[in-house]
């Protein structure tokens, strides 16, 4: 397997995610801290240089794991399941204007909280609308060869798809071939019953698998058995990324090195 970290572009906010610092300095630092890829978050992919961009991931030896479209909600607000029509049209162009750089940098767009919070309408309008939306972004993205990951989120965070379950039944309510599923093991831990069990319902589903542990910290603060995770994974054929999605405490550098450190004495079992 391969490992991963958040990296935010220069024109984004996000303040919890690690390693904020200039472009450069930030991916010559994840390489050096042994990381194979970034999952880069974009707000706007207007302010991106893919050209630029992919000659400094080829200087350091890294991959765009995914890209992470939560920005449009963090900072805009905007999301597939808002109550005005016309946002969620602005959210799906946005979302759309995304795919080029995904195809560009060889990854795949991952919607988190992106696809709204679910509040301020019912469930039934709220799913009939991002099914929906996701039913015309797959086909866009099937222009490019680019995958969707929906990822399921705890219900403190929204209240559309919170399981795999709901993940899976989503997966074939839009019926098409380029969407799947986004596990994190944070929001897993609050919602499924049997993390394993879980994975196995969606074998051959999952696009990219985000790691925290139980308190949102680095692998290995916390009480989860992610010897067993990781087992799981190989055993129903994952090969991709385990992108960490923890908070950096006590420093955004000493939970990179654990977690990387940690995950790497498992992935030998």
């Amino acid at each position: 397997m391969k490992f991963s970290l958040p990296m935010v572009t220069s024109e984004n906010q996000f303040k919890s995610l690690p390693l904020i610092e200039e472009l450069e300095g930030r991916l010559s630092r994840v390489a050096a801290l042994g990381y194979n890829g970034v999952d880069l978050a974009v707000r706007d992919r207007r302010f991106i240089d893919p050209k630029t961009l992919t000659a400094l991931l080829q200087r350091y030896h890294l991959e765009v794991a995914s890209l992470s479209t939560d920005a449009l909600w963090v900072e805009e607000k905007m999301s597939l399941t808002d109550v005005e029509s016309t946002i969620r049209k602005a959210t799906l162009t946005r979302l759309s204007g995304y795919l080029p750089l995904a195809y560009h940098l060889k990854t795949f767009l991952c919607l988190g909280i992106s696809r709204g919070d679910g509040k301020g309408v019912t469930g039934e309008e709220a799913n009939e609308w991002l099914v929906d939306s996701l039913k015309a972004l797959c086909a866009a993205a099937d222009e490019y060869d680019v995958k969707i990951g929906i990822e399921p989120l705890n219900r403190a965070e929204t209240s559309l798809v919170n399981t795999v379950k709901q993940g899976m039944e989503l997966i074939q309510k839009v019926d098409k071939y380029n969407l799947g599923l986004v596990l994190n093991t944070y929001h897993m831990n609050l919602e499924e019953t049997l993390i394993e069990e879980s994975i196995r319902n969606c074998a051959g589903k999952i696009v990219h698998v985000k790691i925290a542990d139980a308190n949102r910290r680095a692998p290995g603060s916390g009480y989860m058995n992610f010897g067993s995770i990781m087992k799981t994974l190989k055993a129903v054929g994952y090969k991709g990324y385990l992108a960490g999605d923890f908070l950096p405490v006590p420093t955004a550098e000493s939970a990179a090195q654990k977690n990387i450190g940690y995950l790497r004495e498992l992935a030998k079992d």
